[in-house]
């Protein structure tokens, strides 16, 4: 079952979707910085019980680079986890 939910964090907005299968893992990552939307990968996302969120993200482009987009990509491409319980499922 495929479903689409938000997590947003004190920077950015990701949109995903997720493929339930008793664990969710993300596929596709949308980053909103602003008016910008910019692509990036997954390599591993997960939602458990408790409707936290943690993801390895690496960033693969930006259309136009603003300074909260690049935090947020720096920290994930040094494979931080992105961990957030706001999370509200469409």
């Amino acid at each position: 079952m495929l479903e689409g939910f938000w997590v947003r964090n004190d920077r950015t907005l990701m949109h995903a979707y997720t493929e339930d299968d008793g664990d969710s893992w993300v596929r596709d990552v949308v980053l909103d910085a602003n008016v910008n939307a910019n692509p990036s990968s997954v390599t591993a996302v997960s939602r458990n019980a408790n409707s936290m969120v943690v993801a390895w993200i690496t960033i693969y482009a930006f259309k136009r680079p603003v300074p909260e987009a690049w935090k947020f990509a720096l920290a994930i491409f040094f494979c931080l986890k992105f961990v957030t319980k706001d999370l509200v499922v469409n």
